[in-house]
């Protein structure tokens, strides 16, 4: 069986580096219930985590400084008054991490500086293996679909500024598995994800970039539902609607919430051995 690299890509939220070892090591734990599997799926998986948060993180301190500077400097005072209320608001409170994500990645400057760093990290991942013969995956969460999705559509074409060439011309994402998909409403209106978009399946789309996509979304997850992403599509032409409905924890939008479903982490432990599940 060819070697198995998993792209790991978070969705809103405080994210930092290391953020996917308990999404790994849950994947481990689920694994244990099967007999079939044969060890940890990550001696089995090289799971390569994705992060973007450090530049949301740098963009909400930059408005933090201009924050305190208008409150210092404002030559009328209504004007610090009207900034008061702001100050703090990005230092890690639920409104900042969660939805001021949104906020910030609908802003083409932020969201281009977040974009071109999971395309560095993708990039730089892919040139490493050396083993042409090697598959590449993707799993992303919430957010993260609408950053993969637009990430893979850059790595298609040349980057020199960070000696990128491109993908090679036979390249395809074995899996691309979105869960709780925000591609379609997060999406630039430049490019649609799901008709201009190059992460779709090759044989739906003749400039596709991957084999299988999977669109997991949960019945009663309300970000599922918001300009839901579907395509008219079987899954003979490499499209699976994945629609999933299970309980086992209050946040039901969460990223391990989905990984718990069996249609969700079936897919993954069959990935280096069918026979595992």
């Amino acid at each position: 069986m060819p070697r198995q690299v998993v792209f790991l890509v978070h969705g809103i939220g405080d994210h930092k580096k290391g953020w996917s070892k308990p999404v790994v090591k849950y994947l481990d734990t689920v694994g244990e219930r099967y007999a079939s599997v044969e060890g940890p799926i990550s001696d089995q998986v090289v799971f390569k985590e994705i992060a973007y948060g450090d530049v949301f993180d740098k963009q909400l301190a930059r408005w933090d400084a201009d924050v305190d500077a208008v409150a210092a400097n404002g030559i009328v005072p209504q004007a610090k008054d009207a900034v008061a209320w702001m100050d703090g608001i990005t230092e890690g409170g639920f409104v900042w991490t969660h939805l001021g994500d949104v906020v910030l990645f609908l802003s083409r400057k932020t969201r281009a500086a977040a974009v071109s760093e999971v395309v560095a990290q993708m990039a730089r991942a892919i040139a490493d293996e050396n083993d042409p013969d090697t598959e590449f995956s993707i799993i992303a969460h919430s957010m993260g679909t609408a950053m993969t999705m637009e990430a893979v559509n850059a790595l298609a074409t040349p980057i020199p500024g960070i000696g990128w060439t491109g993908l090679p011309p036979d390249f395809r994402f074995r899996e691309v598995m979105m869960l709780s998909n925000t591609s379609r409403f997060l999406q630039r209106p430049d490019l649609r994800a799901d008709i201009e978009s190059r992460l779709l399946p090759k044989k739906l789309r003749t400039t596709g970039l991957c084999s299988t996509y999977r669109n997991v979304f949960h019945q009663r997850d309300p970000v599922s539902w918001v300009r839901r992403f579907s395509l008219t599509a079987t899954t003979d032409a490499g499209y699976l609607a994945v629609p999933i409905e299970h309980y086992h924890a209050r946040n039901i939008h969460g990223f391990t919430h989905y990984l718990e479903h069996p249609a969700v982490h079936g897919a993954v432990l069959r990935l280096p051995r069918a026979a595992n599940l």
